[in-house]
């Protein structure tokens, strides 16, 4: 990462609009309602560009970015809290191009687990991104992954038999 995106503000924003579909599939992997994403995106931009000037190692501009977004999601769910509920027709679901159960059974894992499992599974990040991302060991994060994915698996396989 060039430090010049830093300084400009031109390529700052072509920087935000290269990773805006990774940046939009992660807030709406903590929120599901568009105008409160893109509120939160908004509040996320804002910081970027009022606080760009304390990034000390510019190659970690995307996870210092990923690292504002992925607070102003958890400032915003704690503002309203959700509520689920299992309601029958939801838990019958059987049709996998309905994505958006899914993000129901995501919302459930507690955290780290929750957003290693959407960095990882809805972004592609690799561990070692993540890790960078969460401030955890790769290992750990390792391990939270798959025992996520064992909890789904458990959760969810009602839904495929």
């Amino acid at each position: 990462m060039d430090r010049r995106v830093l300084k400009n503000d031109d390529a700052l924003a072509e920087y935000l609009k290269s990773i805006s579909s990774e940046l939009l599939k992660i807030a709406y992997s903590y929120i599901q309602d568009d105008a409160t994403v893109d509120d939160v995106i908004s509040e996320t931009i804002y910081r970027v560009y009022k606080y760009r000037k304390k990034v000390r190692k510019p190659e970690y501009l995307k996870t210092w970015i990923i690292r504002i977004l992925i607070n102003e999601c958890k400032t915003e769910l704690m503002k309203h809290k959700p509520v689920y509920e299992l309601e029958e027709d939801r838990i019958a679901v059987s049709e996998p191009e309905d994505f958006t159960f899914v993000y129901e059974y995501i919302n459930q894992l507690k955290s780290p687990q929750r957003e290693i499992v959407t960095l990882k599974t809805l972004n592609d990040y690799t561990f070692a991104m993540i890790a960078r991302v969460l401030g955890l060991k790769e290992n750990t994060v390792k391990t939270d992954y798959y025992r996520a994915l064992d909890i789904l698996r458990k959760e969810m396989h009602d839904l495929y038999e």
